[in-house]
């Protein structure tokens, strides 16, 4: 923990509050340049940047410690950057998935204006892929190595969210040589909202956010979530999660189709719908315990 001044009041009363380590994704080195200056400068002290809750959303925030002594700056710097490197959990090169087509097309712009600058900041290498069709991202997670990332982000909506899901889970199978049977993904998944609905992230982050989501991401958050398969006559149609099934499957079906709506309009209109036509459906449930079987998502913790 980070102890520092925290005024109140008029600032004669001083009460103490701190930054925990933990929530510290970032250190740089504060200059005074003179305009036009791109490097040098007389040093001014350090720049943490971390997170802070604010209801179910996360935020950025600054703590500015002043300093003018080069070499202490310096030192302070070097020991902070060793003990952030030192969360293992945090990824360190990701890859990418941005479905442009999701919701109002806005999936790059998210990506670009609230996503790549934490990523930046966070020392965060990553590998983008645009989709440009369905199943895009599904061709290229069977071809690329994956022990080269830490983790996989996807920028879209719940179907983008559900075809990278399956093809984790499809790729891990294929690598440990059981077609027919449940294999855990090797890299959790990240999600950052960017559809119409974002139920999944809903349910992950407990807010259509990408800035939260970013932030779960970039600090190495990790949920344990259920993952399904679904299955017709025998063969195996998708993997993916239970919201796709039944109610939530036939509420995000009637949503779909109203795009024209607005986000909130279109979700209460589908579930109203949707909860006025409710017929029973006709299936089998099977389940394998959570040791064995779950998958990981960057998320709340």
């Amino acid at each position: 923990m980070l102890p520092l001044p925290l005024s109140a009041g008029d600032g004669s009363v001083q009460q103490a509050g701190v930054v925990l380590l933990q929530d510290v994704f970032a250190v740089k080195v504060k200059r005074r340049r003179a305009v036009g200056q791109q490097s040098g400068g007389a040093v001014l002290g350090l720049a943490l940047f971390h997170c802070r809750r604010r209801g179910r959303k996360l935020e950025e925030d600054a703590l500015h410690l002043h300093n003018a002594s080069a070499e202490h700056t310096h030192s302070w710097y070097n020991t902070l950057k060793e003990l952030l490197t030192g969360f293992s959990c945090r990824p360190r090169y990701v890859k990418v998935f941005i479905n442009p087509s999701s919701h109002k097309k806005e999936a790059v712009h998210i990506y670009r204006d609230s996503v790549a600058p934490l990523f930046k900041m966070a020392d965060i290498r990553t590998d983008i892929t645009v989709t440009d069709r369905k199943g895009h991202s599904l061709s290229v997670m069977k071809e690329c190595k994956l022990d080269e990332y830490d983790g996989v982000v996807c920028v879209g909506g719940d179907g983008s969210v559900a075809e990278l899901c399956h093809a984790l889970v499809l790729r891990a199978q294929l690598d440990a040589n059981f077609p027919e049977k449940p294999v855990r993904a090797v890299l959790p998944l990240g999600i950052i909202p960017a559809g119409s609905t974002d139920v999944v992230s809903c349910s992950v982050h407990g807010v259509r956010d990408p800035v939260t989501a970013a932030l779960h991401i970039v600090l190495g958050h990790l949920q344990q979530v259920d993952m399904c398969s679904f299955s017709s006559n025998g063969q195996l149609v998708c993997y993916g999660f239970s919201a796709m099934f039944g109610f939530g499957g036939r509420s995000l079906a009637r949503a779909e189709k109203k795009r024209w709506m607005s986000s909130s309009r279109r979700r209460e209109y589908a579930l109203v719908k949707t909860l006025a036509r409710l017929r029973p459906e006709d299936c089998q449930l099977s389940f394998l315990s959570a040791k064995t079987s779950s998958s990981s998502l960057f998320g709340h913790r």
